[in-house]
């Protein structure tokens, strides 16, 4: 059971990685909305009886700052509220049925959550804020035997993971192509953007309990080593002064 704002394009996508047109079940809505929450779960229950696993991989972000350069605070909450809360609300409302089924959750967080991006403040804050809160309902779910694991990929935009993220704001397909290009070869080690499939592949590792039952409260990086190049400009700036002194 899938949710998302476009329901035609969504399907596309899956039949497109292999699946079939039937087996696709979808509903159409924003999954701030309370309604569309309870709808989500609901119809899920209705169908299959049963919720096994929960994959949250919604969010977005807002303009932080205003035209002058200073910080646009009526951004701050629907971010918060899009990423974060949203989030934990889904959890909370999916959990009544997983602990029946001993399910598992994982969460899709951001390398923003941990790296200090500029200019992506309340976003990073929201993105932090859900892999810390697969932390922590992985300890109080525990006791029912849920997991709950999060997977913080590369921002989707501009140019770490491949989507139609610029496209969308107007960008042309060819220069979308020559920013992704432009971020591969200068802030990741791999040299090459993420796909939605490098993200989904440790999704799929997560939820299968016959390879990662023991795995619970913690965050897959899936970045191509940006965090590691981040890392390493020190050692750089190392470099460049012992050359300057000889």
């Amino acid at each position: 059971m899938l949710c998302d704002l476009n329901v035609k394009e969504t399907k596309t996508e899956c039949m497109k990685a292999g699946a079939k047109e039937d087996d696709i079940l979808m509903i159409a809505g924003d999954i701030t909305n309370e309604e569309v929450r309870n709808e989500l779960v609901d119809k899920t229950i209705a169908k299959f009886g049963k919720l096994n696993i929960l994959v949250s991989n919604h969010g977005g972000s807002q303009f932080e700052f205003n035209q002058d350069g200073s910080w646009n605070l009526d951004a701050f909450d629907p971010t918060i509220d899009q990423n974060a809360k949203s989030t934990l609300a889904l959890c909370l409302k999916a959990y009544t049925h997983l602990k029946e089924s001993k399910g598992d959750i994982v969460l899709v967080s951001s390398i923003a959550s941990t790296m200090a991006t500029s200019g992506m403040l309340f976003y990073a804050m929201s993105k932090a804020a859900i892999s810390h809160m697969a932390k922590i309902l992985s300890y109080r779910f525990a006791k029912d035997d849920v997991r709950v694991n999060c997977v913080n990929g590369q921002h989707s935009s501009p140019g770490l993971i491949s989507t139609t993220f610029m496209q969308k704001l107007g960008v042309r397909p060819e220069t979308s192509r020559k920013v992704e290009q432009f971020y591969a070869d200068n802030t990741i080690p791999m040299r090459r953007t993420g796909t939605p499939k490098d993200i989904a592949e440790p999704i799929a590792f997560l939820v299968d309990r016959n390879v990662s039952g023991y795995i619970t409260g913690q965050s897959i990086i899936v970045d191509g080593g940006a965090m590691i190049q981040h890392s390493m400009i020190t050692h750089s700036l190392v470099d460049v002064v012992k050359h300057m002194d000889n």
